[in-house]
């Protein structure tokens, strides 16, 4: 089994960070995520964070197969979806195009469909800040799959996440 894991810091600009195939631009949004912590699109997702504008850690694990344990104690909001690559380059990015070189394409076995799971925790850890959420923290793990499957939320505990859940329902 292939497996790889890196940390990096990533440019959070209005509450988001990416994964996309294009390093140019990024798809326009605008919507809340329903599930609290993403939103789907072709060939990118976009992860809201507490942080308005700042860096954020996140930590990046590619595999060649669905993780088969996995403790999420340590996490507030874990959330799986469908993301489709069609170039096979899905990068972590942000609004401004800022790429942690450390950091792995997620669409490591080149175009086609990947399950991806997303944890956030500590967008709650100080409703004041205004550049860093000071205990912030991001995970994504990638692998590929043969078909689609629902959006699943694992885990939805964190204050944040339910606002904006809230607000994707208005």
């Amino acid at each position: 089994m292939s497996q790889q894991v890196e940390t990096g810091l990533v440019l959070a600009s209005y509450h988001t960070f990416w994964l996309s195939e294009r390093i140019d631009d990024v798809p326009a949004s605008g919507r809340r995520p329903s599930n609290g912590l993403v939103v789907p699109h072709m060939g990118a997702v976009e992860i809201w964070t507490g942080t308005h504008t700042g860096n954020v850690p996140v930590t990046v694990e590619t595999r060649d197969d669905v993780p088969t344990t996995d403790d999420m104690s340590d996490w507030d909001d874990v959330v799986e979806v469908d993301v489709e690559s069609v170039h096979g380059n899905l990068l972590v990015t942000s609004l401004f195009a800022h790429l942690p070189k450390e950091l792995p394409n997620l669409a490591f076995h080149g175009a086609g469909l990947y399950r991806m799971r997303f944890y956030a925790r500590g967008r709650d850890s100080d409703p004041t800040y205004d550049t860093r959420a000071p205990d912030e923290h991001h995970r994504v793990i990638s692998w590929p799959v043969l078909s689609r499957t629902q959006e699943a939320v694992l885990k939805r505990t964190d204050e944040y996440g339910t606002i904006l859940r809230a607000q994707a329902s208005h």
